[in-house]
């Protein structure tokens, strides 16, 4: 019988993160004149990146590192690529909430890993910060776009709203299904299902962003 183990999958997460990120920074060097906002969404890789190393290391480094600094660091691409394609589509705008959500992530998580260990608090707040910015790329590229510019931004425009079902349907399994471990690197299966739909849901992001 095959079982899933937790660092296995955010390892090859973090080789597709990594494909993707060559993918990205070839598509920023070759249309860095052009285009704006391109260099946030390397940025974003490379910072998933670290973020999932760190995540994966969980026992190996300290754990406020892996837990805190490893999410926190996820959480903040997902904003640098809020910020990329906003300038991408010439639709900057201010991002004092968003600042005030990353600040709230890490405190809260902070105090759930190291004040109140609570792994189905950390999740919790993972896809929760998750949801609030995925939705805003999502509502950008769905309704704030120039009508003629849709077609193109569609696909992506759904991919986050994707995440925002994911995060929504996993913050709900934390609360209404018992978890038998406290242990991020012993999660479930159904746990392991929904780090694989992420991975899944990046490669889509990256064919998007280069549609």
């Amino acid at each position: 019988m095959i079982t899933l183990d937790t660092r296995t999958v955010l390892l090859v997460g973090l080789l597709a993160t990594l494909a993707s990120l060559a993918v990205v920074a070839l598509l920023w060097r070759g249309n860095r004149d052009r285009f704006a906002g391109m260099a946030f969404w390397a940025a974003d890789y490379a910072v998933t990146s670290i973020g999932t190393l760190l995540v994966a290391l969980r026992g190996v480094i300290p754990d406020w590192l892996s837990m805190v600094g490893g999410s926190g660091l996820v959480i903040a691409g997902s904003l640098l690529m809020l910020m990329g394609l906003e300038r991408f589509l010439g639709k900057r705008g201010r991002q004092y909430h968003n600042y005030l959500v990353l600040a709230l992530f890490i405190t809260v998580q902070w105090y759930f890993a190291v004040n109140q260990p609570s792994l189905k608090m950390r999740t919790i707040n993972i896809a929760a910060a998750m949801t609030i910015i995925c939705f805003q790329c999502s509502w950008l590229l769905l309704k704030k776009t120039m009508f003629d510019q849709r077609p193109a931004t569609r696909m992506l425009g759904l991919v986050f709203a994707a995440y925002c079902a994911v995060n929504t349907l996993r913050i709900a399994e934390w609360i209404v299904i018992p978890q038998e471990s406290d242990d991020f690197l012993n999660s479930s299966v159904v746990e392991m299902l929904f780090l694989i739909s992420y991975y899944l849901l990046l490669i889509l992001m990256t064919y998007g962003l280069v549609h």
